[in-house]
């Protein structure tokens, strides 16, 4: 009689197991594959939330190159003048040095922003 208790037992445990995976799967599939958006998950219309009915504004052409001047993240209170720096003696970009930590520097050999280059 013990043996068909804990046969009993076992079976109830894997039913309750079978059960209980089975449960995960669903949850899980259903957080996997969602219930379908209408809203877009890519491009500039899901990034900025911009709706698909609004065009975008038209293209300008390109500014002539010139030589950076600061940078400036508002959101972040940020303001920077660039210096322009060359190599130092290992061959990388020579940073603003410690005395200076409000620059950022800028490597005077590469292109300048909207020139032709990288």
């Amino acid at each position: 009689m013990d043996d068909a208790r804990g046969g009993y037992g076992r079976l109830v445990i894997g039913v309750v197991w079978a059960a209980l995976l089975l449960g995960l799967w669903l949850w899980g599939r259903e957080i996997t594959e969602g219930r379908g958006s209408a809203t877009p998950t890519t491009g500039d219309v899901a990034a900025v939330g911009r709706p698909a009915s609004h065009p975008l504004p038209p293209a300008h052409g390109p500014l002539p190159d010139a030589r950076p001047r600061g940078v400036a993240i508002e959101s972040l209170g940020v303001r920077a003048p660039v210096v322009a720096r060359g190599l130092d003696a290992r061959g990388a970009v020579d940073p603003p040095p410690y005395e200076h930590p409000g620059e950022v520097a800028w490597y005077r050999g590469g292109p300048r922003p909207g020139g032709t280059g990288a």
